[in-house]
């Protein structure tokens, strides 16, 4: 709108003599009433036909100025800021402008929107279709998870540093098995009195692995040495009990070659979950087989961590 404004209110400056001029405004109108501000300036205007208007002999041969024609004019005297569209401008009733002007402003908002800077991969949580620069501001969701925090990653996937083989029923959170083989070690302190605190069941492996370490001082064990591995990236590894080890057989092993993809080998790995004062449970992750065995052999190890 401002830029038809400006282009209907176009001025020019005329000498004395001979000019020309172009008639922009939007509709015609009669040339006696158009340029009626400089009447007594004008000594002849003619069309590209050879019309004339003469206004000392109230002579008007053109008729009516057309939009986008040019015309001869002869003045006595220079006209400075000389403009034809005033009229029609001035005419347009201001609710209309008010109006047109809120349309424009409504309309460069969208062109905004469309020309701005923003994350352009379609991968990302913030990927807007209408941006045309890319400003790398893209967020992407935590690995194994989508932009609404729900978990996608599924068992047997390579995630948060390990192997994932367990979720559960929120589907927010599981457990990751080490995808190293740590060397055999002992459980550690025979005849010490560790079983009272030592369960099986899933979900005690970290406070297994930690009451055995506040009650035995024998160093390096399997439970030391799960808390002090630093796979993947990630510090709170430990000794899993017997039951998340039988679980990780299950939920790995029903993935087509999971021995081999996983780095599983055929030995048993020790567990958290004592047997007594002597004894701790070891569970071979490919046949599955529980066995418990004296706290002194050496076992390998596969720490696990939970999320």
């Amino acid at each position: 709108l401002q830029q038809a404004l400006d282009t209907w209110n176009t001025t020019i400056d005329l000498t004395a003599g001979w000019n020309m001029f172009g008639y922009n405004c939007p509709n015609p109108i009669d040339i006696t009433e158009g340029i009626s501000n400089h009447t007594e300036s004008i000594i002849i205007v003619k069309d590209n036909n050879g019309n004339l208007y003469m206004p000392e002999f109230s002579f008007n041969g053109i008729g009516d100025l057309t939009p986008g024609y040019g015309y001869q004019i002869k003045l006595t005297v220079a006209i400075e800021g000389f403009s034809l569209c005033d009229w029609y401008v001035n005419d347009i009733p201001e609710d209309n402008i008010v109006s047109l002007q809120e349309e424009v402003e409504n309309l460069q908002s969208e062109l905004d929107s469309l020309y701005s800077f923003g994350c352009m991969d379609s991968a990302a949580c913030n990927y807007d279709i209408n941006h045309i620069y890319n400003d790398y501001s893209c967020i992407y969701p935590e690995q194994g998870f989508d932009c609404n925090g729900n978990l996608v990653a599924e068992i047997g996937d390579f995630f948060k540093g390990g192997i994932l083989f367990y979720i559960d029923s929120s589907n927010q959170h599981g457990l990751i098995l080490s995808t190293q083989n740590i060397t055999p070690l002992p459980n550690g302190c025979w005849s010490t009195n560790i079983d009272y605190s030592c369960q099986t069941i899933l979900g005690s492996g970290l406070d297994n692995t930690l009451n055995i370490i506040n009650l035995c001082q024998q160093s390096p064990i399997a439970a030391s040495e799960s808390l002090s591995y630093t796979g993947g990236g990630y510090t709170d590894w430990y000794l899993p009990s017997k039951d998340e080890l039988s679980l990780a057989h299950e939920n790995l092993l029903s993935i087509p070659d999971g021995n081999t993809l996983f780095n599983l080998i055929e030995e048993s790995y020790w567990s958290s979950s004592r047997v007594g004062g002597n004894d701790c449970w070891t569970v071979n992750l490919i046949t599955g087989y529980v066995f418990a065995n004296s706290v002194n052999n050496s076992f390998p190890i596969r720490p696990i961590r939970s999320f």
